[in-house]
């Protein structure tokens, strides 16, 4: 197995390899390249003229020598120089981005760029262009069918147009016959064609598949020819070549691998497979010749000569001996390879050594590598390597067992062969050393323990004595300063009790601050909007206006106002009454409704016309009831901007007053939006809450004026529902007790 890559004058993604004229030429992304095969070791060399920054990629063999596509450009390879060829009809694309050539249409060839296809005929160093395949995109691969005795054809696969089968006539014009595209479960990425057992196949990430004839034209299945072969065909694969040799090759990312065919019919792996070298790695491009094969991966090209690997597949690799142990401390030799060494004790002072070791043979290459490691101080393996020799220095005091184990390329491993050693410690790391060192140290420790027990004994009592006069002292101060601290922790819990309801409290009040801010800010939002609204209307028209419209232009504008006033001064008047901001205070009397919800119909008037909206009353009963007629207003006119805010252009909004079943007063607002859903409708008088439904036209929402109406209406003793279905409007009612109007009577 040799490499080249662009430390051998090979640079760039590899593309295309073919032999000419008993030249290797490859092709890369940075140009043309040519093996010089006479220097040792062989390196490729650029052919000149050839070097293209947007790459090559591909080599069609032509006359007396090669065509080269590159993107933008063709080439004429001759030797080792290139020249361009003039192309026809330049203008018609634009980045030439491939060539293919047709074997069943001599000197014929597809240029293609990416949103158009030509056919051009090759002659007298220029392609001429002869016909123009009409909506097609970029053509990824051609491949023609075997000849038969009807008419040539050609497959064409493109990214856009799927597969096509194509029939040349007889003036060169090529016409569709056959598509499948990917709608119709052509595979998404299809990365080759090729003819294997009289059956177009299409290699595709998902697998291998085959075209069978079906009625009307092609059908797409499974292919079957990596079963004998054990692979699936599903199985992500490369392209699948026969040799001359009667080798089938199958590229994948796992292995490459050589298959040849027994006089049985079954097949048979010819190769170990190039697993560790393309491992992971999806192998690009692949040119085989009598029992070499060429192999692209990425950067890297791979010369891999099958019948030698073959041929050394079956010879076992002879186990490394131990050819010589050296001391790298006398340079002499403890073991010098001529007999079994066993149990080969080192001194401690000679702890530094060399092994050295090798396969014992003469018939191997220069592609010869081992590893090693030595049990007792390493658990990993070194790295592959083809020294043939390991230093330890320094080894402590142990037993030891050398490993080292050889290979030859990816398939010849030879068995482990093991050499064992110890390092005997020093006199002084011995066991009898040792007990002798205890027992000096020992009699040494017991006498040294004995004079230090004597006189530590002595000034311990009398540490004692006077460490007993300071814990009496100690205990008295305690004591005192016990009873100090329980007075303060009594201190400090009263203050905290005490702070702990203040913040209570604070918190509280915060919280009613920022309710009663909400609810004015809401009530304050449609008296101030309905004042900007008619001031703009009678600003627009003063001129134009009656005397009486614009008095009474003023009138509502005056109404308005004074409703915003009389918004502040309730919650000013609640302020000082208890300081509950959120609480409603109702000053009653006796009031006619319908004049009421004639009033809010009026404040809602110009936000309905905006969109085109009706706003209607319909009163089959006249009651007067005894209620706060601002805060009963406020209530309703928060239904009705809601049903007008939520609503759809163009729609109607209905209020309707009549009796009430138990003789109450019902008020009810309905409108023709969108509905609430069952969750809107548990929550929907809430405070701060957002329903499903958005204002149609833009409007803002603070989510608390159905909970302002539900505190209105309540405060009178009344009540407050709804009813809707998603998607079909919403009925708001507002039911008053009948008290209400029987003290409105009695007032």
């Amino acid at each position: 197995l040799t490499m080249f890559d662009k430390t051998d004058g090979l640079p760039g993604f590899i593309t295309d390899v073919m032999r000419h004229k008993g030249v290797l030429y490859a092709t890369t992304i940075l140009g043309v390249y040519w093996l010089d095969a006479t220097v040792q070791p062989a390196r490729f060399r650029p052919v000149a003229n050839a070097s293209h920054t947007q790459g090559c990629y591909n080599l069609i063999p032509q006359d007396e020598g090669l065509i080269a596509g590159c993107y933008g450009d063709i080439l004429a390879v001759q030797g080792k120089t290139a020249t361009s060829i003039p192309v026809s009809n330049r203008s018609a694309f634009n980045i030439l981005t491939s060539i293919h050539p047709s074997e069943r249409a001599a000197d014929t060839f597809f240029l293609v760029d990416d949103t158009w296809a030509g056919v051009y005929t090759y002659s007298e160093g220029t392609f001429q262009h002869r016909h123009t395949l009409e909506d097609f995109g970029q053509i990824i691969f051609t491949l023609d069918e075997p000849a038969t005795a009807g008419p040539a054809a050609t497959w064409l696969y493109s990214w856009t147009e799927g597969l096509t089968r194509v029939v040349w006539q007889a003036d060169g014009v090529v016409q569709r016959s056959f598509t499948l595209t990917h709608a119709e479960g052509l595979p998404e990425h299809v990365n080759a064609l090729f003819w294997q057992e009289e059956r177009l196949h299409l290699l595709a990430d998902e697998g291998v598949y085959r075209l069978e004839p079906a009625p009307g034209g092609y059908t797409l299945a499974p292919s079957t020819l990596l079963d004998p072969m054990g692979i699936a065909a599903t199985a992500q694969v490369g392209p699948v070549v026969d040799d001359a040799s009667g080798r089938r090759w199958v590229l994948r990312n796992t292995a490459t691998t050589a298959w040849h065919q027994t006089p049985e019919g079954t097949w048979q792996q010819a190769s170990g497979g190039l697993l560790g070298v393309l491992d992971g790695e999806e192998p690009y491009t692949l040119y085989t010749e009598a029992d070499v094969a060429w192999i692209s991966r990425n950067n890297t090209l791979f010369r891999y000569d099958v019948a030698r690997d073959e041929t050394r597949k079956g010879e076992p690799l002879p186990v490394p001996q131990i050819r010589q142990v050296y001391s790298l401390v006398t340079d002499s030799s403890f073991y010098g390879g001529y007999a079994a060494a066993s149990a080969l004790a080192l001194p401690f002072a000679l702890n530094s050594i060399r092994l050295y070791y090798s396969v014992p043979t003469y018939r191997l290459g220069a592609d010869l590598e081992y590893r090693v490691r030595l049990v007792g101080l390493e658990t990993a393996w070194s790295p592959w390597t083809t020294e043939a020799q390991k230093d330890y220095t320094s080894l402590p005091p142990g037993d030891y067992t050398f490993q080292v184990e050889a290979r030859q390329g990816p398939f010849r491993r030879s068995a482990v062969q093991a050499f064992t050693f110890s390092i005997i410690p020093p006199w002084y790391q011995t066991g009898w050393a040792y007990l002798i060192w205890s027992s000096l140290f020992a009699g040494a420790l017991v006498a040294v323990v004995r004079g230090y027990n004597h006189h530590r004994t002595r000034r311990l009592e009398a540490e004692r004595r006077a460490l007993e006069l300071q814990v009496a002292d100690r205990t008295e101060q305690l004591r005192e300063r016990t009873d100090e601290l329980e007075e303060r922790n009594a201190r400090l819990r009263y203050l905290n009790d005490t702070l702990q309801v203040r913040t209570v409290e604070l918190r509280q009040s915060l919280e009613r601050n920022k309710e009663i801010l909400g609810i004015t800010a809401h009530d304050l939002k449609n008296p101030l909007g309905g004042i900007h609204a008619l001031a703009e209307m009678l600003a627009e028209d003063l001129y134009d206006l009656p005397a009486e419209e614009s008095v009474e232009q003023v009138a509502l504008i005056r109404d308005e106002a004074g409703r915003t006033l009389t918004i502040i001064r309730d919650m000013l008047d609640r302020y000082r009454q208890d300081g509950d901001a959120a609480a409603v205070t109702l000053d009653c009397q006796p009031t006619a409704l319908e004049p009421l919800l004639r009033n809010v119909i009026r404040w809602n008037t110009k936000q309905a016309v905006e969109k085109d909206m009706v706003v209607q009353l319909e009163a089959s009963v006249q009651p007067s009831v005894l209620v706060d007629a601002a805060a009963l207003q406020r209530a309703a006119d928060n239904l009705v901007s809601n049903a007008i805010k939520y609503s759809p252009s163009g729609t109607t909004t209905r209020i309707r007053l009549e009796e009430a079943e138990d003789g109450g007063v019902m008020i009810q607002v309905i409108d023709e939006g969108p509905g609430l859903t069952e969750e809107d409708k548990r929550k929907v008088f809430g405070k701060l809450q957002r329903l499903s439904a958005t204002p149609t036209g833009g409007e803002h929402s603070t989510g608390l004026g159905l909970f302002i109406v539900k505190q209105l209406v309540e405060a009178h003793g009344g009540t407050v529902g709804v009813e809707s279905e998603a998607g079909r409007g919403a009925t708001f009612w507002i039911k008053l007790p009948p008290e209400v109007m029987d003290a409105a009577v009695s007032a």
